[in-house]
């Protein structure tokens, strides 16, 4: 019962977090654009795209060679305006995008998606910009894996999964209201170890876009005012604690979800408007670890603890973090030897939390293993004041 309200607890955090984002950036837009009659530009788009599988694993050696093909549609504004590009010297475009993949295999099957993206975009001339693209969302994959039905698929056992997307490209301006773009970009599904099999999809491709612009397409020269109104914020103290519910295995080897708890400790320094730097240390029990330690005679301890570094984004109430780590202690040679999967020293999570108030910080983090997702935690974090 408690891994069902979580997993519903996550979903709904994510569609949360994704429009907060969109309404922060419009409400900083306008309130500008009142006054010098900027206002966001609403943008269609179309795009194909043409990709290779990234074969990350052996495990999932029989889908290499396909080659995703995708169309993907979008709705979209674009801010213009002095105060949107004064807060990163950009013209960030928001919006929704829905897309269509065929992954070029029946081992895995078609890849339905929505998500909502953001795509700061920097001039480089009258009628050419580069852009940066983020986005995150849902799909739905047709074909996950089945004992019986397909036994096949190594990738990933369920057909509801996160999305995210990463691409850089380029614009042109070919009239006032049109534009075609080429990007290159890398998408990842997975379930975040909600079950398994999931060593995720990935690929990566190329694209081409054409986009109507519903009003002029010319972005404005504005001139450069620093705002370093940051650099009053003084190097901050937070404390939480994180839950998850891993899948492990019974005393009978059957699957069943377990809990990882753990707490954290960490330091952040505000070096920009909307970045920062952070140093924490975390220590956590892996219970579906000591679980499956169990099937092997291994009674190690499941505690482990790491080191981190990171990076934040700073957006009001939001912050999307990144972050590298060490294990400073995990006894996992036993498990790493009958499982034939080592677990590295190095790992990386990345988060997002969103500020109740001037103390405290809630949201959800996921631990990955270079390209494979451990496990998703919900968290609560305290920031210390000082005066």
């Amino acid at each position: 019962m408690l891994s069902v309200l979580f997993r519903k607890w996550v979903l709904k955090s994510l569609s949360t977090f994704l429009f907060t984002g969109f309404l922060f950036v419009q409400s900083i837009a306008q309130t500008d654009s009142v006054s010098i009659n900027q206002s966001p530009n609403q943008v269609f788009a179309a795009r194909l795209m043409y990709g290779s599988i990234v074969i990350h694993t052996n495990l999932i050696a029989n889908t290499s060679g396909a080659n995703p093909r995708a169309a993907e549609f979008e709705i979209s504004k674009q801010f213009r305006d002095s105060i949107t590009w004064r807060k990163c010297y950009c013209y960030p475009r928001t919006g929704v995008t829905i897309s269509i993949a065929d992954l070029n295999t029946p081992i895995l099957g078609k890849a339905y998606s929505a998500a909502y993206f953001i795509e700061p975009n920097y001039r480089t001339g009258r009628n050419s910009s580069i852009f940066l693209k983020g986005g995150a969302g849902l799909s739905y994959l047709t074909n996950p894996f089945d004992s019986l039905k397909n036994p096949e698929n190594h990738t990933y056992s369920l057909a509801i999964n996160f999305y995210l997307a990463l691409g850089a490209g380029i614009s042109y301006h070919v009239s006032p209201r049109i534009s075609l773009g080429a990007m290159l970009s890398f998408q990842h599904n997975s379930n975040g170890d909600f079950e398994r099999p999931n060593r995720g999809i990935n690929w990566y491709g190329g694209s081409l876009a054409i986009r109507y612009h519903a009003s002029n397409n010319k972005l404005e020269r504005y001139k450069r005012e620093t705002d370093k109104s940051w650099k009053k914020e003084k190097t901050s103290l937070e404390a939480g604690a994180f839950y998850s519910p891993k899948v492990g295995y019974n005393v009978n080897g059957v699957r069943q979800r377990k809990m990882v708890a753990g707490a954290t400790l960490q330091f952040t320094k505000r070096v920009s408007l909307i970045s920062a730097l952070s140093l924490s240390a975390e220590l956590y029990y892996d219970a579906a670890m000591a679980s499956t330690k169990r099937l092997y005679n291994d009674r190690s301890s499941s505690v482990l603890a790491g080191i981190l570094v990171g990076h934040q984004f700073v957006f009001r109430r939001i912050i999307f973090s990144q972050q590298l780590g060490i294990y400073t202690h995990k006894q996992t040679k036993a498990l790493e030897t009958f499982n034939q999967t080592r677990i590295q020293l190095l790992y990386h999570r990345w988060g997002l939390l969103y500020k109740l108030n001037s103390h405290f910080y809630s949201g959800f983090n996921l631990l990955a293993h270079k390209n494979v997702a451990d496990f998703v935690d919900a968290r609560l974090l305290y920031r210390f004041t000082r005066r």
